[in-house]
C-alpha cells in the first residue's frame, strides 16, 4: 500500500505538470505516512482482538506488537520533523487537516459498537486525497500535462479504484470481518449488494475512462493506464475466480500490484 502510494503520488504529479517539481519531502511522507496509518490500524486491531486473530496480518501485528509500535513512534517523530523543517507551508496546512481526519477513521474503526460506519469509503477517500492533495497544491513551472485531461475525472477513477479494492478485499473476508472488524460496508450492506456496487464502481470507471479516452486528443496514455488499474480488480469479482484468489490472500497481491501500474506515465517520462 505504500509504494502503491508513491506510483500514484508520481501519476497524480505527472498529470498535475509538477513531478519534477514535487519537493523531496513529500516522496518522502507519502509512502512513510501511509505505512504508519496501515500499521497503526493493525496494531490497534491486534490488541483489541488479542492472540486468537483468524488472519495472518493481525497474528504477526500481534506476536511483533511491542517491536513494530515502536518502528511506528521512531517513524512518527521522523516523519514530523521533516514535515515542519522541508514540507512546504501549503501542504503542512492540508496534511494537518488530513492527518486528523485519519486519526479520527482509527478511532471509529475500533468502537466495535458502531456498525454503520463504511469503513472501506472513508478509507478510500483519505487514500485518494493524500496521495493527490500535494501535487494539487504544488504549483508548477511548465504547463501541466493534463491540459487535455481532466484532472478531477483522474483523480475519480483513482478513487473508484481504490474502493473497488477495498470492497474487495471486505467480500474475500467478510466472515472473519464479521468477528473482527465489523465496521465494513459488506457488513452495513450485505454481500448481494455489495457485489453490485462492486460491479456499479467497475462499470463507472470503464465508462469515464471510455468517455476519456474517446473524447481527448492527447493524453492517451494517462487513460489507457488508469483503465487497466480499474480493470484489475475485475478477476476479483468474477465469481468463478474467488476460490483461487482467495488461497493464501493472493487477492491482496493482485490488489496491491495494480496501485503500480500507475507509475508507467513517469517512468517512460523519466527513460525518455
Amino acid at each position: 500500500m505504500a509504494f502503491g502510494s508513491l506510483a500514484g503520488g508520481s501519476l497524480a504529479a505527472y498529470l498535475c505538470g509538477n513531478l519534477a517539481d514535487m519537493p523531496w519531502s513529500w516522496w518522502l511522507l507519502l509512502p512513510l505516512i501511509v505505512w504508519l496509518i496501515y500499521t497503526s490500524d493493525h496494531l490497534l486491531d491486534a490488541r483489541r482482538i488479542g492472540p486468537g486473530a483468524a488472519t495472518p496480518r493481525h497474528q504477526f501485528h500481534y506476536r511483533h506488537f511491542y517491536a513494530l509500535s515502536a518502528l511506528v513512534l521512531f517513524g512518527g517523530v521522523a516523519a514530523a520533523l521533516v514535515i515542519f523543517l522541508y514540507l512546504p507551508r501549503p501542504l503542512i496546512d492540508a496534511g494537518l487537516w488530513l492527518g486528523a481526519a485519519a486519526a479520527l477513521h482509527l478511532a471509529l474503526t475500533q468502537w466495535t459498537a458502531f456498525r454503520l460506519y463504511p469503513a472501506e469509503l472513508v478509507v478510500a477517500i483519505l487514500y485518494t486525497a493524500g496521495v493527490w492533495f500535494g501535487p494539487w497544491l504544488t504549483p508548477a513551472r511548465i504547463d501541466p500535462a493534463a491540459t487535455e485531461v481532466g484532472l478531477q475525472f483522474a483523480a475519480a477513477l483513482f478513487f473508484l479504484a481504490a474502493f473497488t479494492n477495498l470492497l474487495a478485499f471486505s467480500l474475500f473476508e467478510r466472515e472473519t470481518d464479521a468477528r473482527e472488524s465489523p465496521n465494513t460496508v459488506v457488513l452495513l450492506l450485505g454481500e448481494r449488494k455489495s457485489e453490485v456496487a462492486l460491479y456499479a464502481c467497475l462499470i463507472g470507471s470503464l465508462l469515464i475512462s471510455g468517455m476519456m479516452l474517446l473524447n481527448q486528443r492527447g493524453g492517451v496514455s494517462f487513460w489507457i493506464v488508469l483503465s487497466l488499474f480499474c480493470l484489475a480488480n475485475l478477476p476479483l469479482a468474477v465469481y468463478e475466480g474467488r476460490a483461487f484468489f482467495a488461497r493464501n490472500e493472493r487477492y491482496r497481491a493482485v490488489c496491491d500490484a495494480a496501485f503500480l501500474l500507475c507509475a508507467l506515465p513517469a517512468l517512460v517520462e523519466f527513460f525518455r
